[in-house]
């Protein structure tokens, strides 16, 4: 029994009681126990437990191993856990306000903590409330130790599954042909998921964004992904949603290939790029005629794209098609946020993949500048902002 795991400075411990500790026996059985933790950068080994949980519940991710029960407030997907079970908070909890008027509700104080009442009296959860009001740390404490609520300062998650989910209606490829659209390219290391995005401006017809995406992995680590992230890749591969490369390195030659071949379907005006690991595929996609543009991972170029991203979200003017690569990728994304309220992706508090929302942020930051961008080298070249 681990009781408290989130108190763990490290992951140390943990490591050591679930790889070694359960030898002498061929099925150990562990139980994780634990409130709620303070984690500001969502890097405890207590977080990484109750993100599986949460992916596990959400489906999103299938592990038979792992039996998951949770309880408490989850603001940032605007959900209550109520055991195996949620339910959706129908308020716009970015509003501290609205929020207020949530984790104030006591019945909802009931179900996300059923030991009110029995372990822990009324009167005694009624009078921490009483003592925390007007005392921002008071508060803090009592969401996280009372209603279970994960609490944090600088990251926050971007986009909650629930509303990805609204977006999920059916593309019809054949009227995309011809169109005009922008990429978005995020190169992974030679191991790693690498992400190439399709993002169609709305039309008369249709006043949604409509997104494309393509995903590619080395051929020979599929398996070994699907062990280390736990996520389908192979059934994935199977159905067509990721694309795989020979070998046990990503071959950037066929990124590039597939590129040009679906710019000769689409009518692709430019591709953001973040110019990290991919100066040479850029080069190499301008020499066929392809307009290349870095998009630096910075406030200023992620935070309009973002915003705009998140509202066609929230008023579901944004078309993915249930892609589940793309689903899973945008459930990963954890931002930052500067002293302006500018965010952007923030890849090192991002606990799983983000590759095909960077791709897709990086196609934003290029569509919401066509007005604004002429390219001094015409229909080719890489431009530098």
């Amino acid at each position: 029994v681990f009781d408290e795991i989130h108190a763990q400075p490290n992951r140390e411990h943990f490591d050591v009681l679930t790889e070694v500790s359960g030898d002498a026996r061929e099925q150990p059985l562990y139980f994780l126990i634990t409130t709620a933790g303070y984690d500001p950068d969502r890097t405890s080994i207590g977080w990484e437990v109750h993100q599986m949980a949460v992916d596990i519940l959400t489906s999103v991710k299938h592990d038979p191993t792992f039996y998951a029960m949770l309880y408490g407030l989850d603001r940032d997907n605007k959900r209550i856990w109520t055991g195996r079970e949620y339910e959706t908070i129908d308020a716009p909890l970015e509003d501290d306000e609205e929020w207020r008027n949530v984790w104030q509700d006591k019945e909802i104080w009931e179900k996300v903590n059923p030991s009110i009442g029995h372990t822990v009296s009324w009167e005694k959860a009624e009078d921490q409330f009483t003592r925390s009001q007007g005392n921002l740390v008071r508060e803090r404490n009592f969401r996280w130790l009372r209603l279970n609520s994960w609490e944090k300062l600088k990251t926050s998650k971007w986009i909650g599954l629930d509303f990805w989910d609204r977006c999920k209606g059916k593309i019809d490829i054949e009227r995309l042909k011809g169109r005009p659209c922008y990429g978005g390219l995020d190169l992974s290391s030679k191991i790693d998921l690498t992400a190439f995005v399709l993002l169609f401006p709305s039309d008369d017809i249709n006043n949604k964004w409509i997104v494309l995406p393509w995903f590619w992995v080395p051929e020979d680590a599929v398996y070994s992904r699907v062990a280390t992230d736990k996520v389908p890749y192979d059934i994935w591969a199977k159905q067509g949603y990721l694309q795989t490369t020979p070998g046990n390195v990503i071959d950037y030659s066929s990124i590039e290939k597939t590129i040009v071949d679906v710019s000769a379907i689409y009518d692709i005006q430019q591709i953001g790029f973040d110019p990290w690991n991919a100066i040479q595929t850029a080069i190499n996609l301008g020499d066929e005629g392809l307009t290349m543009v870095e998009v630096r991972p910075t406030y200023g170029n992620m935070s309009p794209a973002m915003g705009e991203i998140k509202t066609a979200v929230m008023s579901k003017r944004l078309l993915h098609g249930r892609h589940p690569i793309l689903r899973w990728n945008a459930g990963n994304v954890e931002v930052r946020m500067d002293e302006n309220e500018n965010i952007r992706p923030d890849k090192s508090k991002s606990t799983e993949r983000i590759d095909g929302m960077v791709a897709l942020i990086n196609a934003m930051s290029r569509a919401i500048l066509q007005e604004d961008t002429t390219s001094i080298y015409g229909s080719r070249g890489v431009l530098t902002f």
